[in-house]
This record gives C-alpha cells, sequence and structure tokens, in this order.
C-alpha cells in the first residue's frame, strides 16, 4: 500500500520497524509542509500534500532511511512550497536556511540537489548509462525521482487529460529508462509497478480528450480567502500610512 495520509504513513513506519524517534521527525517534516502546500493541488486534482505522502511511502515501502523519508516528503518545497518568505526566489539563502532548521542539513542538501537535478529525456539516459559510477548522492536522487513518479502514476493519475508532465513519458525510450533505473537500484517491485503503469498510460492516453487537464499545479484558495485577506492588507496600508506620516511630520 502506498500511503496517501500522514495518519497511512505513520502507521506504515511504525509497522515496518522504524524507530520512535524516525517517525517523530517525519511527523514534524509533515507539520512543516502542510502549510507550505496548503490549498495547493497537483495537475490531476490530487491534493499536493497527498503526493508528498506517496512519495515518502514509496520509500518507506522499500526500507529506505528516514532522511530520504524527509526528503521525499519535503521534496517539491523549493519548486512549489509557499514558506512565507521571498516568494519567487526558490533556494534563496532564506529559505534553505529555514528548511535546514526543520529538517537537519543532510536532508535540506539532498533536497536542494533534487530541486536542482534534471528529471528528462536527456539526464533520465545519462544516469541510466553511467549508473555504476554514480555518487551515493546521485542514487539517492534517483531513489526520489523513481518514488515521485510512482506516486505520480498512482491511481491514474498520469491518465488525465495532457499536462506539462505528463508528456515527458510518452517516449517509449523514456519509459525503458526509467524501468531499467528501478532495475539498477535494485527496485525490482518498484520496476514492475512502474512498468504496468506505464502500460496502462499507453493505453489510456490515446482515449482521452485533450482539453479539460489544468496542465501544471495550482493553488484553489476558498471563497472566503479575500474576505480575510482584505481587512489585513486594509491594516497593513494605514500602518504603512501613519508611519509616513509620522515621519514627515518630524
Amino acid at each position: 500500500m502506498i500511503a496517501q495520509t500522514n495518519l497511512q504513513l505513520y502507521r506504515q513506519l511504525h509497522a515496518a520497524g522504524y524507530s520512535g524517534d524516525d517517525i517523530g521527525r517525519v511527523q514534524r517534516a509533515h507539520e512543516f509542509a502542510l502549510p507550505a502546500f496548503s490549498a495547493q493541488y497537483r495537475a490531476s486534482g490530487k491534493p499536493f500534500i497527498a503526493h508528498l505522502v506517496g512519495t515518502a511511502s514509496v520509500l518507506a515501502n522499500q526500507g529506505e532511511r528516514a532522511e530520504l523519508l524527509l526528503a521525499g516528503l519535503l521534496h517539491a518545497v523549493y519548486s512549489n512550497g509557499d514558506l512565507g518568505i521571498e516568494p519567487g526566489k526558490r533556494q534563496s539563502a532564506r529559505r534553505r536556511r529555514l528548511v535546514r532548521d526543520q529538517a537537519g542539513e543532510g536532508v535540506e542538501t539532498l533536497i536542494a540537489a533534487y530541486d536542482d537535478s534534471q528529471w528528462n529525456a536527456e539526464g533520465i539516459r545519462i544516469w541510466c548509462a553511467t549508473y555504476t559510477a554514480l555518487s551515493a548522492r546521485d542514487k539517492d536522487l534517483i531513489k526520489l525521482h523513481l518514488a515521485n513518479t510512482v506516486d505520480d502514476f498512482l491511481d491514474g493519475g498520469m491518465c488525465l487529460p495532457p499536462s506539462q508532465k505528463s508528456r515527458l513519458y510518452t517516449a517509449s525510450e523514456v519509459q525503458k529508462d526509467i524501468v531499467s533505473l528501478a532495475l539498477l537500484t535494485r527496485w525490482e517491485t518498484v520496476a514492475e509497478e512502474i512498468g504496468k503503469a506505464f502500460a496502462e498510460f499507453n493505453a489510456a492516453r490515446h482515449q482521452l480528450p485533450g482539453t479539460g487537464g489544468r496542465g501544471t499545479a495550482s493553488l484553489r484558495l476558498p471563497p472566503s480567502a479575500g474576505r480575510r485577506l482584505a481587512p489585513r492588507l486594509q491594516g497593513f496600508i494605514n500602518r504603512r500610512l501613519r508611519r509616513l506620516t509620522r515621519t514627515s511630520a518630524r
């Protein structure tokens, strides 16, 4: 089973024999991720936080160490996470420091490397061709990408009207290389799951309409969000005006 909620993930980790300290670290990372991905949805309409949990769950199914689970749970924090500081700067020093304080230096370094890595046809081909010579960190990055891919395809998530991400997987060579990477990683069960997901994807994508998909992840706020934001914005403007008035009166 691939967990989609935090409670499912905690039960999975407990059953797999992860320590209480490790489960506590995962719980704290999930609490950090909740506001950062609040109201965010994948192109498929799936809540973003469920995808993050699913990625960590795939890694847990393979018995990976806690640090890799934490990186899986926070893997999109720089590309999509709202950390409340310096929006749009992605890996600024302040944003990296915040994640490092929450998850630890080793985990943050891995997340930053994942954010910089190229999961495209050429990058996947190179990783596949040079796997035996790769560093331990690069092999960890491959595991993160593979876990991310498994959850991407969970429940037919990529078999919806085309998205920017799903177009990568339409190439048969890319599909073969990803399955090969899973086998090189010695994730035989994952290779089998991904192979089945690609077969379903290949059959379904020719039968689906080309419209109706959002194409990318999106932020969907409740209708009341604007009403809650307006008083705060007005208060900010009023404070700035009072400060400017006091300054000009001196």
